[in-house]
C-alpha cells in the first residue's frame, strides 16, 4: 500500500506550484502553464510539437497561449504577455518559430525546480 504521507506531500507541492503560477498572473489558465512547463522540459520546441503533445488543444488555443506567455499577448485587452517565453525563428525552417525561456522564464523554472525538489 502506497505511503499516504507521500501522496499528500505530492499534492501539497502541486498546490504550491499552482500558487506560484497564480502569482505570475491570476487570470491565465492552466493550459498556458502546461505549455510553459513543456518548454521548460524541451527548450526550443515549436507550436506543432506542442500540439502533438497536447492533441486535444486546438491549434488556435496553442497560439493564443504562446502569445500570453511571450511579451505581447494579442488576445488580452492590455496586450501584455507574461514575458516568460520568447519566439525565435527556426534557422532550419524560417517559416517556423521555436520557443525558448526568457531570463524571467528561467527564474520561474528555477523556482519550480526548487519547489518540487
Amino acid at each position: 500500500m502506497p505511503n499516504k504521507t507521500l501522496h499528500l506531500g505530492g499534492l501539497s507541492k502541486g498546490l504550491e506550484l499552482m500558487k506560484l503560477f497564480q502569482s505570475l498572473d491570476d487570470k491565465v489558465d492552466v493550459s498556458c502553464y502546461s505549455i510553459f512547463l513543456l518548454v521548460c522540459f524541451q527548450d526550443g520546441i515549436n507550436n506543432e510539437n506542442i500540439k502533438s503533445y497536447f492533441p486535444n488543444m486546438s491549434k488556435s488555443r496553442v497560439s493564443r497561449s504562446v502569445h500570453i506567455l511571450c511579451d505581447v499577448a494579442k488576445t488580452r485587452k492590455d496586450r501584455k504577455g507574461l514575458n516568460i517565453l520568447k519566439q525565435e525563428i527556426n534557422p532550419e525552417d524560417y517559416r517556423q518559430r521555436t520557443l525558448v525561456l526568457t531570463s524571467k522564464g528561467k527564474t520561474v523554472k528555477d523556482n519550480i525546480l526548487r519547489l518540487l525538489g
